[in-house]
């Protein structure tokens, strides 16, 4: 809670129902008097509607609770507001506050209630609003996060295969593909906990992962990855390429004996880019469209609606022996969720 903010808000109110109900009076100073003396039922209505009923029984759907707590605060409220106005009355006060204008309960005792509740209502609407805001942004953050957890896991475990089987073989390969492999996973486990990456961090975790793939699959593939365009000064959510890239292996390579080919392509543009993976395919058509929807695109539609809300173009295509996504950001900078992706 900012303090200091509060307190110029409750200033601004005091100033503006002063000078509301000097208009009524025709006199400011008993005004200004009156509702400073009354400014507390201003007060702690709203921070107990605001702070106590919204979050505990409105954000929690209990409007039972809610709304029988409302009726007590109205009550107490209304009972405080006419009890601490007769006082104001009986109790003597200086005769300079009524010099120009008259007594304050000469404006309707309604007119104050409506003042105050309109004051109780906005607060409590508008904090109602940012809890609801904060709890949607968390539950974005936890799923953005599951999702980007679920992108490597078979992954890791045929690259740790791989790894173990060139130990049993003491292959020179095996010092290489410890190192790639924590590169890898310094990128998705760390530098992924930020909102944003720069492109070239995400490209540098794409060939990371394709070294590793090629020291597995050796000979058997064919791939190409081509950029064109700078990719300087450019941010882009994390992992958001990767699970393309990993689909063609998994889909491309790894079930096949044969000799398989990827390519992959990236277009830099000034206002998006657009990101390319084909590969090559033995399966059978329906195949190959039942593995378009398997769990990791599925997972990469989930972040993108999340993170680039009418943003991005998506397109699956198969082909007799190929086949192919394209990924189209239309913005550089994804949804700004500063607590969605942080970690």
């Amino acid at each position: 809670m900012n303090v200091s903010l509060h307190i110029v808000g409750w200033l601004l109110v005091l100033l503006f129902y002063s000078s509301v109900y000097g208009r009524f009076m025709g006199a400011f100073a008993p005004a200004l008097l009156h509702t400073l003396i009354t400014l507390p039922f201003y007060i702690l209505p709203t921070y107990y509607l605001a702070y106590f009923i919204v979050p505990r029984f409105l954000l929690t759907h209990q409007y039972l609770r809610a709304t029988i707590h409302t009726i007590y605060l109205i009550l107490f409220t209304v009972f405080g507001y006419i009890m601490t106005s007769i006082v104001v009355i009986l109790i003597p006060t200086p005769d300079f506050f009524y010099m120009s204008g008259p007594n304050p309960m000469s404006v309707d005792l309604f007119i104050h209630l409506i003042g105050i509740f309109a004051v109780v209502f906005l607060v409590a609407a508008i904090r109602l609003f940012q809890l609801r805001q904060e709890v949607e942004h968390e539950r974005l953050k936890a799923e953005t996060d599951l999702l980007k957890g679920q992108l490597h896991p078979h992954f890791l475990f045929n690259t740790l295969n791989n790894l173990y089987a060139q130990t049993l073989k003491k292959s020179d390969a095996a010092p290489e593909m410890i190192l790639k492999l924590s590169s890898l996973l310094d990128y998705t486990l760390y530098q992924t906990r930020h909102p944003y990456v720069p492109l070239e961090k995400e490209i540098e975790g794409i060939e990371a992962y394709i070294e590793l793939e090629k020291m597995r699959f050796g000979e058997r593939l064919d791939l190409s990855f081509e950029i064109n365009g700078s990719v300087d000064d450019k941010i882009i959510a994390p992992l958001i390429f990767m699970p393309l890239v990993e689909n063609a292996f998994k889909h491309g390579i790894a079930r096949h004996d044969n000799q398989g080919w990827i390519k992959i392509s990236l277009k830099v543009m000034r206002d998006g880019c657009k990101f390319v993976v084909s590969n090559s395919v033995l399966e059978t058509r329906k195949e190959v469209e039942y593995d378009s929807q398997g769990i990791g695109l599925k997972n990469l539609r989930r972040r993108l609606q999340l993170q680039y809300v009418d943003q991005y173009e998506m397109d699956i295509q198969t082909e007799t022996d190929a086949f192919i996504i394209s990924l189209t950001l239309k913005n550089w900078e994804p949804r700004h969720v500063d607590t969605l992706s942080a970690g």
